[in-house]
């Protein structure tokens, strides 16, 4: 097979086996550098998303600080008219001219005039999404929203918690978000952070066994329905927002055990 091969690629040489193995050994290599290039690219993208909507996040928290100083700025996230009224005040006296994100981009490179202009508490702008603190089940009623910091919940403007991996419970009013929700969505929900990061979703678990003294459970992602991607996580490494799926099936194990 490999002479015929070589003999239709590299017609009358002598050494056509040696120089068809050495094609697809070059050719393989070349197509995993364009894979890791791809891969890298790919994560360069995420990486940029990611930063970008941390990064609106701060100025939408800055806006609702600045709501009390400046006239005009309406209530909600993602309102370019918001970004052009803060840019042109004059305290801040920047251009407003530009799409939305350019906007956000120069609102954020400035963020220390304007915290230092309307004399703002920085530690509280700066805390769009909460990595270092540990909250308990006492927290959940109190955890206040990552973009006004209110922690007012009511049934026209709920918090919801965010299911993805936090150190601490993190909400988000559901008129605060952008585009702004005017429903609690059912199931798994994930923030604008989360979502960024492209986070995978556990939608259930399927099993459960000890690797190495450590509990380990299988479990099925969102999205991906072919038994191939269902891999083993450490019971540790299950996001809190999805700790419920794990009880569950604790449950149902108990229970086909009786």
């Amino acid at each position: 097979m490999q002479a015929r091969l070589a003999g239709m690629l590299f017609p009358g040489s002598k050494d056509g086996v040696a120089r068809l193995r050495r094609f697809f050994s070059e050719k393989r290599m070349k197509d995993f550098i364009k894979e890791e290039e791809r891969k890298e690219a790919a994560s360069e993208a995420i990486q940029r998303d990611l930063e970008f909507t941390e990064m609106r996040l701060v100025v939408e928290k800055v806006i609702h600080l600045c709501r009390p100083s400046i006239k005009g700025l309406k209530h909600g996230a993602g309102i370019k008219s918001n970004y052009v009224r803060m840019l042109d005040d004059d305290r801040i006296g920047l251009s407003s001219f530009g799409t939305k994100k350019e906007l956000i981009e120069r609102l954020h490179e400035h963020m220390a005039h304007i915290i230092n202009m309307f004399s703002l508490d920085r530690q509280q702008v700066y805390r769009v999404v909460n990595l270092s603190s540990e909250c308990d089940e006492s927290d959940l009623e109190t955890a206040p929203c990552e973009i006004c910091n209110s922690p007012e919940d009511s049934v026209e403007n709920p918090i919801i918690l965010c299911d993805g991996d936090h150190a601490g419970h993190v909400g988000y009013h559901i008129r605060c978000l952008s585009p702004a929700l005017y429903y609690v969505p059912s199931g798994t929900w994930l923030c604008p952070v989360c979502k960024a990061a492209n986070l995978f979703i556990i939608e259930e678990v399927l099993d459960k066994k000890t690797i190495g003294g450590v509990v380990n459970y299988m479990v099925k992602w969102k999205g991906y329905d072919d038994p191939s991607y269902n891999s083993w996580q450490k019971a540790a490494d299950i996001p809190k927002g999805s700790r419920h799926l794990v009880t569950e099936f604790n449950k149902r194990s108990r229970g086909a055990q009786k």
